[in-house]
């Protein structure tokens, strides 16, 4: 309390009198300097008068409670002698009522003390606040606003400062072109490129690639799966095949996605080519990877992993990917074509259209499925 009445008042000498025991109700005993008023003879102002007379005595009086009601502390009052003080403050980390503070102010008028204050916990918390009191708060209670302050800017700078990373080497995203292959890993591993070196490297990859799609306000947009989809003429019924390994999403030039189901999706592929343009649509699950999640970004890649064109594709190093990163993920369900409608993608409202097993030959029509 010493140390945080500092700057209440310009005191000539300020005694915590309280921790050498015998305060004589004293736990802080203060002496404000009385300034001269400004019309005072100028020889008058440069004598050296007697400390009674210039200085002003306070006493800070401090309880350690849970609570003080007014009997309490007209108790604690009573204890006090009033001799000589100008001011006193009462100082409790507990609230006071009014019949409280009423009860304090009538005794110390009555006593002929000239300032008097309560600092309750409402008054401490707010003088601890204050900027100009941020290093008692962090030295007593561990906390600093200030550094509080600085961490969150850190934070939006390294946010913003991967965002624009983001954008150079990335692009933005074309609808015209977006299969743009990216390479997601983890940047606490390096294993990479030997999956044989990972256990159960298909159910826990430390690396995966994705096809970029963009950015929203919490970080960039992967595709992280999409399937054949068909839409019914009602424009709400639809279906899709759902199952992994005939995700349609995985960027081609993938050198971990193995020739699993190959026949399957290219069959299903050729079933659903030849469907109505009406109909034909993707059902697609899009996930963000988050900006405070991503270490940095490299754009040059390696010599492994190129795309169509013979360009690298750039690596996006991740915090925790390797360790089951939950991505944020959202679904889409729409019809082909860039300005075609999208469909909610209502589990009600699915209706059952691929046949399982997907035949051979192209569909001849448009058949439901017993």
């Amino acid at each position: 309390m010493r140390q945080l009445a500092y700057n209440f008042r310009n005191w000539q000498k300020l005694e915590a009198t309280g921790r050498g025991g015998s305060d004589d109700g004293f736990d802080v005993r203060g002496w404000e300097i009385e300034e001269q008023s400004p019309d005072e003879d100028e020889e008058e102002d440069a004598k050296e008068l007697p400390e009674a007379v210039h200085n002003r005595l306070w006493l800070i009086q401090c309880k350690r409670e849970k609570s003080i009601n007014p009997k309490k502390l007209e108790k604690y009052l009573a204890e006090i002698s009033f001799d000589g003080l100008y001011g006193i403050i009462f100082v409790a980390a507990c609230d006071f009522s009014k019949k409280a503070r009423d009860k304090f102010n009538s005794i110390c008028r009555a006593a002929g003390v000239q300032e008097y204050h309560i600092w309750g916990k409402a008054e401490l918390e707010d003088m601890l606040f204050q900027q100009k009191n941020d290093s008692l708060l962090f030295a007593y209670f561990g906390i600093s606003l200030q550094i509080r302050r600085r961490t969150r800017k850190s934070e939006i700078n390294a946010t913003i400062a991967i965002k624009r990373k983001a954008n150079r080497h990335l692009g933005e995203f074309d609808h015209r072109n977006h299969h743009r292959p990216i390479l997601v890993r983890d940047s606490e591993k390096d294993h990479y490129p030997y999956s044989d070196a990972v256990p159960d490297f298909k159910q826990k990859p430390e690396w995966k690639m994705y096809n970029f799609l963009g950015y929203d306000y919490f970080g960039i947009q992967i595709l992280l799966r999409e399937f054949f989809a068909y839409i019914w003429e009602d424009g709400i019924h639809w279906d899709c095949v759902d199952d992994d390994s005939l995700d349609a999403g995985r960027p081609s030039c993938d050198p971990w996605l193995g020739n699993e189901g190959n026949d399957k999706i290219n069959r299903l592929r050729n079933f659903w080519f030849n469907l109505p343009n009406g109909h034909k649509a993707w059902y697609k699950i899009i996930a963000t990877i988050p900006y405070d999640k991503i270490i940095t970004i490299d754009e040059f890649g390696d010599n492994i992993l190129r795309d169509s064109s013979g360009d690298r594709i750039p690596h996006v190093f991740v915090e925790g990917f390797g360790k089951g990163l939950r991505f944020a993920c959202r679904t889409d369900l729409r019809l082909i074509g860039t300005h075609m409608p999208r469909v909610e993608p209502d589990e009600s409202k699915r209706k059952r259209f691929f046949p399982d097993p997907i035949p051979d030959e192209k569909p001849k029509g448009i058949t439901v499925p017993e």
